[in-house]
């Protein structure tokens, strides 16, 4: 079975909610969600881990009536997705037939992400779920440091 996990990068900070899977087989962001300053390796790494950790909750495939709002971008402190993904940069960790894979989200005009298959990175077999979350640790510190030094 496929497992997902999302952790976005925003203004200095990692946000890692929880993705559960909806019966109807999508993915969807829930409580709870971890919030990091980029900057603390062991702060990021445990949050990434802890929501492999969790792996995908099954939840009830909700109805348009009851369909929950983004749980993201409040805790970014933005009002809408649109504005928090312009703002964000976007990684999944994914894991079928114990493989993991680190894709990061290519932007989309319409306010969010696609599979940036040409950047992925399949991580070497026997990879354990530590060792992944460091790879996605090191790849988010990395472009946090790049998101600072661009902005000086």
């Amino acid at each position: 079975m496929r497992m997902v996990w999302g952790v976005y990068f925003r203004r200095g900070n990692i946000f890692v909610p929880t993705v559960a899977r909806a019966e109807a087989g999508y993915y969807l962001n829930i409580e709870p969600v971890a919030v990091v300053d980029v900057a603390d390796f062991g702060g990021v790494l445990s949050a990434i881990q802890a929501a492999i950790e969790r792996g995908n909750p099954a939840i009830p495939t909700p109805t348009r009536a009851n369909f929950p709002k983004p749980v993201v971008p409040r805790y970014a402190g933005v009002k809408s997705w649109p504005q928090f993904a312009r703002q964000s940069l976007y990684w999944s960790i994914e894991k079928a037939a114990n493989e993991y894979r680190i894709v990061p989200g290519r932007p989309t005009p319409d306010g969010g992400w696609v599979d940036d298959e040409a950047h992925a990175k399949t991580l070497p077999p026997g990879t354990t779920a530590e060792g992944a979350a460091e790879r996605m640790a090191r790849i988010i510190q990395s472009a946090g440091k790049a998101a600072t030094e661009h902005k000086a």
